[in-house]
């Protein structure tokens, strides 16, 4: 990426879908992880509507890797067999609890990058996490688009 002058994340978003065929390097595949990663944090790409950062089958499908979790609680959901969103959703808390290491710690871990995406384990009361999720939703939005127009004034 810094082959083709990006460094930062405001200059990844600078591009459209379409620029990103000029780049020698870039890959269908590959442009696909970059666009989950982007998502993940919050961002999107001008010429995307910001409804693909809220469609609830495009998040069950994706790699848990876009969850942003820290390397032991990622390893430790791998080895149980568990690689998308919708497959670690299918299981309560409490089941994720017993998987070989998934401590306490680790399952706030993972509990709190999931509420933090809008999501909630079936066994979580629904209520708790509604207005969390909301707070944080709007929070992650108004910053995104503070920074995306500042940068686009620069």
């Amino acid at each position: 990426m810094k082959r083709n002058g990006i460094e930062k994340i405001e200059d990844l978003l600078c591009y459209q879908e379409k620029d990103f065929s000029q780049f020698r390097h870039i890959q269908h595949g590959r442009l696909d992880e970059i666009k989950n990663a982007v998502h993940a944090v919050g961002f999107i790409f001008p010429d995307e509507d910001i409804s693909i950062l809220m469609e609830p089958e495009h998040f069950l499908e994706q790699d848990i890797s876009t969850l942003g979790l820290p390397l032991n609680p990622l390893k430790a959901l791998r080895n149980a067999g568990i690689y998308t969103v919708g497959e670690l959703l299918s299981y309560s808390s409490n089941d994720l609890r017993k998987l070989p290491f998934i401590d306490y710690t680790n399952l706030q871990i993972i509990k709190n990058a999931v509420h933090a995406k809008g999501e909630r384990f079936w066994d979580e009361d629904e209520f708790f996490l509604y207005d969390r999720v909301q707070n944080i939703q709007i929070e992650i939005l108004l910053m995104n688009q503070r920074k995306i127009k500042k940068h686009y004034r620069n």
